[in-house]
């Protein structure tokens, strides 16, 4: 018999839903998979608010050190573009080194206020030069049906969410994916009826103009049982 690989007590390093869907379907070279994990496991492993991880680190890391600091280097770089990390310089020795955080709000908004004020630790001082300004990467409407509603896409329900697109703003159809999540109706019809009742009527502050946010859910509901003829998910 062969011993465990992972035996008790073993550990568990988090990682993004998205990493092992979408991204993880553009990830064709083993080394940038490499990269990518190895970097999740140090950042995992640091203390305190503002979590980041050196080029130096990486590069000195058994696993990924055979791929050297020029390769991982560049892959980092890809990944920054693909919106998984974050970077910014710090100072260490006189030298600047790219730092690296997961790209999630709170971390790049530790990132932001480590160049406002300056961060003292063993890597250095974070400074503003060298920093890359990226926009918060945010799920297209076909990478929330799959995360909210199924995997799966019929070619009739791409035309569908295509228009639907075009026709709803981008910040409607994410908090209509999160209100049909959140209520259990993971069902496109559902979040259809909330991005129409919007337009209809208006939208603040999440809520139709016109009403409270819990008679807005109930009118969903109703709305949607009165044109499917059921509940949604039964």
């Amino acid at each position: 018999m062969t011993s465990p690989v992972f035996p008790r007590g073993t550990s568990f390093t988090p990682v993004p839903d998205p990493l092992l869907g979408n991204v993880l379907q553009s990830v064709e070279d083993v080394r940038e998979l490499k990269c990518i994990l190895r970097t999740l496991w140090h950042l995992h492993r640091k203390k305190g608010a503002f979590r980041y991880v050196t080029l130096t680190e990486l590069a000195q890391d058994p696993v990924l050190a055979p791929l050297g600091l020029e390769v991982v280097g560049q892959i980092m770089g890809r990944a920054v573009q693909q919106g998984i990390f974050a970077r910014g310089v710090a100072s260490s020795d006189g030298r600047a080194t790219p730092i690296f955080v997961l790209n999630i709000e709170t971390d790049r908004r530790a990132l932001a206020h480590a160049i406002a004020k300056g961060l003292s630790a063993a890597e250095g001082i974070v400074g503003e030069d060298g920093v890359v300004e990226l926009p918060l990467k945010r799920p297209n409407i076909f990478e929330l049906y799959q995360k909210t509603i199924n995997l799966t896409i019929s070619p009739t329900l791409v035309d569908i969410l295509r228009e639907a697109e075009k026709e709803y703003a981008e910040e409607w159809i994410r908090e209509a994916f999160f209100e049909a999540e959140r209520v259990g109706a993971r069902n496109w019809r559902y979040v259809e009826t909330i991005l129409k009742r919007w337009k209809a009527e208006g939208k603040q502050d999440g809520k139709s103009g016109k009403y409270t946010e819990a008679t807005d859910r109930k009118r969903h509901l109703k709305e949607y049982v009165q044109r499917r003829g059921k509940l949604p998910g039964t």
